[in-house]
């Protein structure tokens, strides 16, 4: 099997178990499962030594914004500050592994029960059980389709720059902003949280290439493709073995454009992401597409909310956050 076809099978198979499990599972808000499958396959190699990390790392971020939430009840004057700060301290002391995956999974930890508990504060700790297995489940699934579908041999070990810790506050001020904006979208609050958290990140990592123009019109992408899916699903009857189809056959296109299309992979990866939040997700399909729509929004409002703290000239001046030494394109 040739390189591109390798690594869209390797994807559809990731976001295909994650869904399943979903479907078995019914937990709230599956689209993390999926989203989590799908940021780990995207990636060049999983090792499997480290899944266990992983897993560590996803269940002690939302076991630390349950404390946070315990510590601050109804307290947002409090919550926020405090919230902004351990996403710093904790992405920052994680970054020392050098694994952008742990990273990732420990912020998307963090950032899932918080707003929850704003909203409903006696349900965090069923939303931080429930967000904590969801990520496993993507974990695993991801864990699977390299097995599956493995990096080629002989790879060196990709590392990830360590979080200087101003790149860090950005992340943990950007992200606890975003909850007062969450706060007036309740059905979408954790998705504009959750949207916002990821583009920051994304934005924040040393060395690396903003790519904000190909985020938008991936963003516009797969909020496009989410819109027909949702359409055709549900005109299928929710038929699952359909969804599941379908739904790896978008994750495999995307993936396959963008390794065979030079300059298209930010694009299509952005894409992808938004489509595994925006797309209806097991056990059933949207019925209308007002479901679908409040998640669209939030993440747009999310992502946006991001970008326009970013470009403030504060977190920039005196610091270079692309240098040309170790500057490279990533999603």
């Amino acid at each position: 099997m040739n390189k591109p076809l390798h690594i869209a099978g390797r994807q559809a198979c990731a976001v295909a178990l994650a869904a399943l499990a979903m479907g078995i599972i019914r937990n709230p808000q599956p689209f993390l499962s999926v989203l989590a499958a799908f940021l780990l396959a995207s990636g060049d190699s999983l090792e499997h030594g480290r899944i266990f990390h992983r897993i560590v790392g996803a269940w002690l971020g939302a076991l630390a914004g349950t404390v946070i939430i315990t510590l601050f009840p109804e307290q947002p004057w409090l919550l926020l500050p405090a919230f902004a700060l351990v996403i710093a301290v904790g992405i920052r002391q994680v970054s020392f592994t050098k694994d952008d995956s742990l990273v990732l999974l420990t912020l998307l930890g963090l950032i899932t029960c918080i707003p929850t508990g704003i909203v409903q504060p006696s349900a965090v700790l069923t939303a931080a059980g429930a967000h904590g297995v969801n990520l496993t489940c993507g974990i695993i699934s991801a864990a699977i389709a390299f097995f599956l579908f493995p990096a080629p041999k002989g790879l060196p070990r990709e590392t990830s720059p360590i979080f200087p810790f101003k790149n860090a506050l950005f992340v943990g001020i950007t992200t606890s902003l975003t909850m007062v904006l969450g706060a007036f979208f309740p059905p979408g609050a954790a998705v504009v949280v959750i949207a916002s958290g990821l583009m920051s990140f994304r934005l924040a990592v040393p060395g690396t290439l903003p790519l904000i123009p190909e985020k938008m019109r991936g963003a516009i992408l797969g909020t496009l493709l989410a819109i027909v899916f949702d359409v055709i699903v549900a005109g299928a009857g929710n038929n699952i073995a359909v969804f599941l189809l379908a739904q790896s056959l978008v994750f495999g296109v995307l993936a396959w454009i963008g390794v065979t299309r030079k300059g298209m992979k930010p694009v299509m990866l952005q894409g992808a992401a938004m489509f595994a939040v925006a797309a209806p997700m097991l056990p059933t399909p949207d019925v209308t597409l007002q479901a679908m729509g409040v998640r669209i929004a939030a993440v747009l409002i999310g992502c946006g909310f991001a970008v326009l703290i970013y470009e403030l000239p504060f977190w920039r001046e005196g610091q270079d956050w692309s240098a040309p030494e170790v500057s490279k394109k990533v999603s």
